[in-house]
């Protein structure tokens, strides 16, 4: 095993070589790794801090618990400074976030969808469905778990944060109970340390909600495991029924290897455990499937097609699975010029790239550097990555481990290849590079006191030089879209409300990636004290001006100038402004 440790190290520096481009960051990050060697290798240092750890590695189940609510907060706490620290906006700075915010505000009316609007054409926007009703194209269960959040009066950005937290909370009581408490500590400090999921914990995206949900059911899946008991069956079975709404395609990489080992562990027990156990898990997940299927019925009226297969179909058709053949003839249906834009030059410039040839070399060569950094908080822990596997057997940990082969496959054949998806990906590195420590002290055994020190410090040093507050070089979210803070200002101080703002958009100058017409604080836009709509120009704006008469209109152009007052509509249908 020996040879076999030595060997996957030699690996991991390849992997570190090849997929890492050699890169250690900034110098401080060796002279971290220096220091912590130097330490290692004096032999009652190294024995002390080992005995140290060795007090912390076996926590109570009570004292488990406790640590992993409080790490869930300080997280949650950190996410949202750090944020702001950066200077990022928290307001929807992509077209997802819009559009789960209206669909947060129609499941606190009670509602999945509304039925199509009178002035259908002024609302289409990008990833909202309009015909034959209004409603997100959005699976539900990210909506579903925030809603809570928003009832109670919690700014939204703090919701995806607060799951974020529980995140790393989870994480480490995982990890805990896989390894021990100090691998439970280090998992959680990588998860803080990754830059992907600090990105994702201030936006109001499914991300966090699916990792929590995938994360309670793995959880649920270990105490039944060693209980046995129908009602831990049944908790896997709600948790991940909730991850199957919420993104379809990151829950089936987690409950495959999960549904494998349930399979594994019924086998060789009596026929009355698998009744109980396959029932529990099937009926728990019921309530929440059947929430999809009457959102399926409703938003597109068949059981069997999801709103957004409806949306995919008919206004962005290269969004989905790069296998098979596809017409790249086809068109969007929408005659909303961005969403057409948005259409024909992101995701079809996307789906063509991912069927050029070649696209296994540029896996290897572009994507997976990409995964890579999305993965790990830094590059360097690439190299312990492999012997990491010496120590996978056992404590369920497999069933972790099985999801990263299966999430690179998942997303190396979808049309994007965004790496921040693999940002689900994290909690498995972080295991697999913990249990290097165990690996190594396993296979040198007189050497424990060396590895367990170095290790731990080296881990936890090029962690933290990876944080913002330590590295004024690491900026986590780079994206900061024109001005969508300012433009929301300006519509809270019209001088004349209730009101409805035009955008226009000058096709082939503005970017479609930046849409304004979003009524992200309510679930009707007819509610909305300001309402914001396109400018279709005159001869159908009539048609708006007529459905609003007592509404003041004002026109605002894409750049987001000072909106400009045209008249009230009842007065506008004359071609005078009423003042």
């Amino acid at each position: 095993m020996q040879i076999a440790a030595a060997a996957l190290l030699i690996v991991g520096v390849q992997l570190w070589l090849i997929v890492g481009h050699g890169i250690w960051g900034r110098n401080y990050s060796l002279w971290v790794i220096a220091g912590a060697f130097i330490v290692a290798a004096i032999p009652p240092i190294n024995s002390r801090i080992a005995r140290a750890l060795d007090r912390l590695r076996n926590p109570s189940a009570t004292t488990r618990r406790i640590v992993a609510v409080v790490i869930a907060l300080l997280a949650t706490g950190y996410f949202v400074l750090t944020a702001r620290q950066q200077g990022i906006d928290l307001v929807p700075r992509i077209h997802d976030e819009s559009s789960y915010l209206i669909q947060t505000r129609m499941i606190l009316a009670g509602r999945l969808w509304e039925p199509q609007h009178p002035q259908a054409d002024f609302f289409e926007t990008i990833h909202v469905i309009v015909k034959p009703v209004y409603a997100s194209k959005y699976f539900p269960g990210a909506a579903l778990l925030y809603a809570p959040g928003l009832a109670v009066g919690l700014p939204y950005w703090l919701l995806p944060a607060l799951a974020a937290g529980a995140v790393v909370g989870l994480v480490y009581r995982i990890v805990a109970e896989m390894a021990d408490g100090v691998a439970g500590l280090l998992a959680a400090l990588m998860m803080i340390g990754c830059s992907s999921l600090r990105r994702v914990s201030v936006m109001y995206l499914a991300t966090t909600p699916l990792m929590m949900l995938v994360l309670l059911a793995l959880w649920a899946f270990l105490h039944w495991r060693r209980q046995r008991r129908p009602g831990w069956a049944a908790a896997v079975g709600f948790f991940m029924s909730w991850a199957a709404i919420t993104r379809p395609l990151d829950a089936v990489c987690f409950a495959i290897p999960i549904a494998l080992a349930v399979v594994w562990e019924l086998w060789r027990l009596n026929f009355r455990v698998w009744f109980m156990t396959l029932g529990a898990l099937f009926l728990a997940g019921v309530p929440m499937i059947a929430i999809q299927l009457v959102a399926n019925i409703g938003i597109t009226g068949n059981l069997a097609q999801t709103p957004w297969s409806l949306y995919t179909q008919h206004d962005d058709p290269f969004d989905g699975m790069a296998i098979g053949a596809i017409n790249f003839s086809q068109k969007s249906e929408s005659r909303l010029p961005q969403k057409v834009e948005f259409s024909e030059g992101f995701t079809k410039g996307a789906a063509i790239e991912r069927r050029a040839p070649g696209r296994i070399a540029r896996f290897f060569k572009d994507d997976l550097p990409a995964d890579a950094n999305v993965m790990l908080p830094h590059p360097l822990l690439l190299v312990l990555l492999p012997v990491g596997l010496l120590a996978a057997r056992g404590r369920g940990r497999g069933v972790l481990l099985a999801t990263i082969p299966l999430c690179l496959f998942a997303y190396a054949l979808y049309t994007f290849s965004v790496p921040n998806y693999l940002v689900i990906a994290t909690p498995v590195c972080a295991l697999l590079v913990v249990l290097s420590i165990d690996a190594l002290s396993m296979n040198w055994p007189r050497m424990r006191g060396f590895f367990t020190t170095f290790l731990s410090i080296s881990i936890t040093g090029v962690v933290c030089t990876q944080l913002p507050q330590l590295n004024r070089f690491v900026l986590d979210d780079m994206f900061r879209p024109a001005d969508p803070k300012g433009i929301a200002q300006r519509l809270a101080n019209l001088p004349h409300t209730p009101a409805v703002v035009l955008f226009r958009y000058a096709p082939g100058k503005d970017n479609p990636h930046i849409e304004p017409v979003y009524n992200t604080d309510v679930a009707w836009p007819d509610d909305a004290p300001v309402i914001r709509a396109h400018d279709l120009g005159p001869r159908r704006n009539i048609e708006i001006f007529r459905y609003y008469p007592e509404r003041a209109f004002y026109s605002c152009d894409p750049r987001f100038s000072e909106p400009r007052f045209l008249g009230y509509g009842k007065y506008l249908v004359t071609g005078s402004s009423g003042l």
